[in-house]
């Protein structure tokens, strides 16, 4: 509990300094996998169209990534929602899964991918909605509930640390669009 309440307080720390929302993702999952000893993971989200947008992926993954740059960034977004770690965002539940290749949702990874020996999703939700996921693999040993409960409690801070980078990013493009109005209309007079 004092390791989950101490990556709670990082997250809200953090997103004080984050300049973007994809920094702030970074800087969300950075603090999972620490909490849970992982050693690669993704934070995204459903996008209007039901498809998956991921908005951070830790260096690890993408150093592990043996696929070509233009095709693992091109995969990131809009992905359809299906295997173990999307299965997270279908039910809207946690997920652990200790041995990916015999889970029923198992589907193979695309070649250059690092291969996933353990995995955690963990959704994001919003007034009881799903509306993203933390995902997290290979955590030495496998995950365990105990791992499934800190998670799902820095979930809530990731949500509404987002939530506060996007009203912020909001407010910033508001008080821009009213200073060209009142250039706009001190030059009109």
């Amino acid at each position: 509990q004092t390791a989950a309440l101490q990556a709670i307080n990082d997250v809200f720390q953090k997103a004080l300094t984050c300049q973007t929302e994809e920094e702030l993702g970074k800087t969300c999952l950075a603090v999972a996998e620490k909490l849970t000893g992982s050693k690669f993971g993704f934070i995204g989200e459903l996008n209007k169209a039901g498809l998956f947008d991921t908005i951070a992926i830790s260096n690890p993954g993408w150093d592990a990534c043996r696929m070509p740059g233009s095709d693992a960034t091109r995969t990131t977004k809009n992905m359809k929602i299906r295997a173990i770690d999307r299965s997270t965002l279908r039910e809207g539940k946690s997920r652990i899964v200790n041995n990916p290749a015999s889970h029923p949702d198992h589907v193979a990874t695309p070649p250059g991918h690092p291969p996933i020996t353990c995995f955690l999703g963990v959704p994001l939700k919003q007034a009881g909605k799903t509306i993203g996921m933390i995902g997290l693999a290979n955590q030495e040993g496998g995950y365990t509930p105990a791992d499934q409960e800190a998670v799902e409690a820095l979930s809530v801070a990731a949500v509404e640390a987002l939530r506060y980078k996007r009203a912020e990013e909001r407010l910033r493009n508001y008080q821009q669009q009213l200073r060209q109005l009142a250039s706009q209309l001190a030059t009109s007079e």
